[in-house]
């Protein structure tokens, strides 16, 4: 639908502007221990702490999976052969296999965006803001070297129908975000004012 159609273009013109902002430019959390736990909590924290090991070891084998077969092609009982788990523990955490394949692309897609609007947030200034998000684009593709793979999957194979959430509230909002820092630059005379900063 047109929606599906808006999400699309939208991840489309993100991925070309971050690789165009290169080209102007040529022209887990770790708790603080405090003092003894009560004893009561050792089992709790412990537990969860698994937990988060558990569902970190399911998602790279899930991106891994994804990647190579895509969402229709993935196979669930690869995806637990992979992380080495049972596969009721993978439907308990995520529900389905959509909802596994959701869970990848936030992890991959929204922990890019969100560092990215963060580089950019403390930047001194345009140029520094485009150096900052080119790099932490870079970062992830050399960190995760089946994003654009996936990328693309979801783009061709779904229309970025179920990134669409994603695209939304976080990719909307470093397209924004781009947006302004390109124009403040073209204001500033650092980048080319023939370039329309929303393409």
């Amino acid at each position: 639908g047109s929606n599906a159609a808006g999400t699309a273009t939208t991840a489309r013109k993100l991925v070309r502007r971050v690789t165009r902002a290169a080209k102007i430019f040529s022209t887990s959390f770790a708790p603080i221990s405090t003092g003894v736990k009560s004893p009561a909590l050792w089992g709790t924290e412990e537990r969860l702490r698994d937990a988060d090991r558990s569902q970190n070891t399911i998602l790279a084998a899930a991106r891994d999976e994804f990647a190579e077969f895509g969402l229709g092609g993935a196979r669930m009982d690869r995806i637990a052969e992979r992380a080495g788990l049972n596969k009721r523990l993978i439907y308990y955490y995520f529900g389905s296999k959509a909802g596994l394949y959701r869970a990848v692309l936030e992890r991959l897609l929204g922990g890019m965006a969100r560092r990215g609007l963060a580089e950019v947030a403390v930047a001194a200034d345009p140029g520094n803001a485009i150096r900052a998000l080119v790099r932490v684009q870079a970062e992830a593709v050399l960190r995760h070297p089946h994003l654009g793979r996936l990328i693309a999957r979801e783009l061709v194979d779904h229309q970025a129908h179920h990134a669409e959430p994603l695209v939304r509230d976080v990719l909307a909002h470093l397209f924004d975000r781009l947006t302004d820092v390109i124009r403040a630059g073209q204001s500033a005379g650092r980048f080319r004012a023939d370039l329309d900063p929303r393409l």
